[in-house]
């Protein structure tokens, strides 16, 4: 059931009254406990394409009333205060209140997000370009003294959410991905709902191989069945960037990876080593290739290669500047490679 509301200026409000109108659409309401009156809190809706809000110190209309104000594409997340007088709406949809949890995407486009709640803190990569805006907020009144962080990036962008930031919002950037969750609550891994993960328990895929402090001790997520990872109890030290076999030591170059690893370096026991397949359905870690000098690979000799000289089997296709030109790590047969100069 619905009610027709006073009207301030040329909008007409309408609040759907339930939960003590807690659920409001677009319009222009003044701010209370009275029924037809929008309660202080915090809301989140699904917004639009040109979703805008304000705030009102009064209910004259005129800019100076303005606290805060957005024009947003997506959807959006605002506080309204107690002392707020009014608040305004267009194109944003209904509006309810801001939920305790929720599903913590790893995956986002435009708008205004609750970390913790609409997306997981973590790092996130974006395409950018041109009219790219971000921003991270410690709460939800956007009104400039709440920005930890923000940016205008012309091309690709990184950026990491942190645990406690409360707010992020992005425009014209792209789809964020995460590339790497952050830990909170010390050295602990923790689930949606707020504690830390076990093993035994599902983990998300972006932490594949990765042993970190459970909440009984170290954890690795491991693939357990087709599209399901978990938690498993691991031992040697969690955190660091070196995955770990079933018996808990790192990997070392010659030893079996598991395929969903190929092409992946990390670091080894005793060195950078990455996942390469060797034969059919047959993958083993091996030695990251020497560094490079300019535009020249290295052979453990510090010299150059050259055309004719064996290559690492992890450097299969690659063309580099060799000692005397252009030159691709080929395979020759019999389990060999060697650098060919290019025609």
């Amino acid at each position: 059931m619905a009610k027709r509301l006073l009207t301030f200026g040329t909008l007409a409000a309408v609040v759907v009254l339930l939960a003590g109108c807690t659920i409001f659409g677009d319009g222009n309401f003044s701010v209370g406990p009275g029924p037809t009156q929008a309660s202080p809190g915090t809301y989140q809706s699904q917004g639009g394409p040109d979703c805008h809000w304000s705030r009102l110190a009064n209910l004259g209309g005129s800019f100076s009333s303005v606290l805060a104000s957005d024009f947003l594409s997506g959807p959006d997340v605002v506080t309204i205060l107690p002392s707020d007088a009014g608040f305004q709406s267009e194109g944003c949809g209904n509006w309810t209140p801001l939920p305790a949890s929720g599903p913590e995407h790893t995956s986002f486009g435009s708008g205004a997000y609750a970390v913790g709640i609409n997306i997981a803190p973590g790092t996130y990569s974006a395409p950018g370009g041109n009219g790219c805006y971000w921003e991270e907020d410690s709460n939800f009144l956007w009104n400039g003294a709440s920005i930890i962080a923000n940016g205008t990036p012309d091309g690709p962008i990184t950026v990491t959410i942190a645990s406690d930031a409360v707010a992020f919002k992005v425009q014209r950037c792209g789809v964020w991905t995460m590339s790497q969750p952050v830990m909170t609550n010390g050295n602990c891994y923790v689930s949606p709902q707020g504690t830390c993960y076990f093993a035994g328990e599902s983990c998300p895929t972006p932490l594949y191989g990765l042993t970190v402090e459970g909440g009984d001790g170290p954890i690795t997520c491991v693939q357990v069945s087709t599209g399901i990872w978990e938690w498993e109890n691991a031992t040697g030290t969690p955190g660091t960037n070196c995955l770990l076999d079933p018996e808990g030591n790192c990997y070392v170059a010659g030893e079996f990876c598991p395929r969903y690893d190929d092409g992946v370096t990390v670091e080894g026991g005793d060195g950078p080593i990455q996942c390469v397949q060797v034969a059919t359905d047959t993958f083993e870690w091996e030695n990251v290739p020497p560094p490079v000098a300019g535009n020249c690979l290295l052979d453990p000799e510090g010299n150059c290669y050259v055309a004719g000289e064996a290559c690492p089997p992890a450097d299969y296709g690659v063309t580099v500047e060799g000692g005397n030109g252009p030159i691709t790590c080929d395979f020759i047969g019999d389990g060999m490679w060697e650098w060919e100069g290019n025609q």
